[in-house]
């Protein structure tokens, strides 16, 4: 039989074992216990041999569990029965999706399951290469033997050439001191409208209105540190010269 596309569900395969049935069950449909719709008793399987409850989540369904956990990278599929959820062997995988692709999907998940229980396994770093092989040693390194890109043993990134991995640390820390300082001034700081001078206004409690003593504004030129408008037409003609989404902002 020919193989369907990922995420496409399809009748039962004729090499899926079916659960014992009898001349009523084969004339009366019944639902879903997952998706609730009402199927020919031909449409429901048994996922495991060591499954013994009723037959009560259609095929369909069953593959969705299936490539579901082959999509998230679980190497432990279990049946879909809530009173069930006994772990299907490969083998009922293989024959539940009659699908060549997804089982071989499924077979690079536990194969990668297996290996990062290696403790000496390691990754490649390097996007797109996908490879792996045993660091052996002490090395601060290593060659990938499909890619040729070095990769760091210990932070698994792409080789901090011309850093140790001491001075790499330091570098990571100021880049997170830098990023901290970075949210903290786009929170706690303003730029003055008229010149982008940036002030700082610690106290909540300090007044609202900022005169920028710059040399382009020189003390001239007044705005509302909340909405950033200018304050002559404020001061002028009332308070709707606030922006509407301003506290400061009535009519």
């Amino acid at each position: 039989s020919s193989s369907t596309s990922w995420g496409e569900t399809r009748d039962v395969p004729p090499h899926i074992a079916m659960g014992p049935s009898n001349s009523k069950a084969g004339t009366t449909s019944r639902e879903c216990t997952v998706c609730f719709e009402e199927r020919a008793p031909n449409m429901f399987v048994r996922p495991s041999a060591a499954c013994k409850h009723a037959l009560t989540v259609c095929v369909g369904c069953e593959q969705a569990n299936i490539k579901a956990h082959i999509t998230k990278g679980t190497p432990v599929i279990t049946c879909s029965n809530a009173q069930c959820s006994k772990p299907l062997e490969f083998h009922d995988v293989e024959r539940l999706l009659n699908d060549r692709a997804a089982t071989n999907r499924y077979s690079e998940v536990m194969l990668r399951s297996v290996l990062q229980r290696d403790p000496e396994f390691l990754w490649c770093a390097h996007a797109g290469c996908g490879s792996g092989q045993q660091a052996v040693g002490e090395a601060t390194f290593f060659c990938c033997v499909k890619c040729s890109g070095l990769t760091c043993t210990k932070h698994k990134v792409v080789f901090h050439s011309g850093l140790t991995c001491e001075q790499y640390d330091a570098c990571q820390e100021r880049v997170r001191e830098q990023d901290q300082s970075a949210e903290y001034i786009r929170k706690n700081t303003k730029k003055c409208p008229n010149c982008e001078t940036v002030f700082v206004k610690d106290d909540e409690q300090q007044c609202d209105v900022i005169t920028c003593t710059s040399p382009k504004c020189g003390g001239k030129f007044k705005f509302c540190y909340r909405c950033l408008c200018d304050m002559a037409p404020v001061y002028k003609h009332g308070n709707h010269f606030h922006k509407q989404s301003c506290p400061w902002f009535f009519d």
